[in-house]
């Protein structure tokens, strides 16, 4: 074919309609791909900052409208590979887990209670008649039953051991012992957003809930469905149109292409 021929049909294609419509669609996903970089950046950058609020955030306390108390704290959005530099102790929790971890919290909790609050929450007491180990030496068991509410209590089971000394009338305790005890604690926790921030939090009704130490990560974000995602290289069967023989043809191999969609 003649140089003359070819640049006749380079001229046509160039003053036809599919040569405007192919322009309109480049500039189309040149700009979507612009608008999809921006927000890559946005998402970094908001990531970014997440991150910094939680290696400086300090644990929240509060009681919700049940009366249960709650802590909070500033969570990380992190890939396993990031969270090594940016915080030890839950790198190692994730390392000894198996299969995909989505998200992971480490708590430390602190359950104080004094006299006063516990004889508040005491159901029953019991106890048994002393078992006489000798002369001067007797074994009391004891029971104690406290009921905070339907999810939380504590039961326990003892042993006293005391001494009497016939010299002076006194009693001595040489032990106490617990030889059984149950615990029931409900706890709430989880990721929530507030304010635009990641925030890891847990909650108890059990009296005397305190949090000492409290860290979470978020390891995997679900993909957004959205248009318009980014270049990518394929390899396959693509049906086109030859247009210096005026016939369609069909190629095979590796192939460019934008992926318009993403679910």
């Amino acid at each position: 074919m003649k140089i003359n021929q070819i640049i006749k049909i380079i001229w046509n294609f160039v003053n036809s309609n599919l040569f405007i419509y192919t322009l309109a669609i480049l500039f189309i996903i040149i700009l979507a791909q612009m608008c999809e970089n921006n927000r890559n950046l946005k998402n970094e950058l908001s990531i970014y900052k997440q991150n910094q609020y939680a290696l400086t955030d300090t644990i929240k306390n509060e009681e919700l409208k049940n009366g249960a108390l709650q802590s909070s704290i500033n969570g990380f959005i992190s890939s396993e590979k990031e969270l090594k530099d940016l915080n030890k102790t839950l790198y190692n929790d994730l390392k000894i887990q198996k299969g995909k971890v989505i998200s992971l919290s480490h708590v430390i909790l602190i359950l104080k209670q004094d006299s006063t609050e516990l004889s508040n929450y005491l159901v029953n007491s019991n106890n048994s008649k002393p078992i006489k180990e000798n002369d001067s030496t007797f074994i009391l068991p004891w029971y104690l039953s406290y009921k905070y509410d339907s999810s939380n209590y504590d039961i326990f089971n003892g042993l006293t051991k005391i001494r009497f000394k016939k010299i002076d009338n006194s009693i001595i305790n040489e032990s106490t012992q617990i030889i059984n005890r149950e615990t029931q604690i409900e706890l709430v926790w989880g990721q929530k957003m507030e304010k635009n921030k990641l925030r890891v939090f847990v909650n108890s009704s059990y009296p005397g809930f305190k949090t000492k130490s409290l860290e979470g990560v978020l390891l995997s974000i679900p993909k957004r469905q959205h248009w318009f995602n980014g270049f990518c290289i394929s390899v396959g069967i693509t049906a086109s149109y030859n247009f210096i023989n005026k016939t369609p043809i069909m190629i095979i191999g590796p192939h460019i292409g934008y992926n318009i969609y993403n679910w």
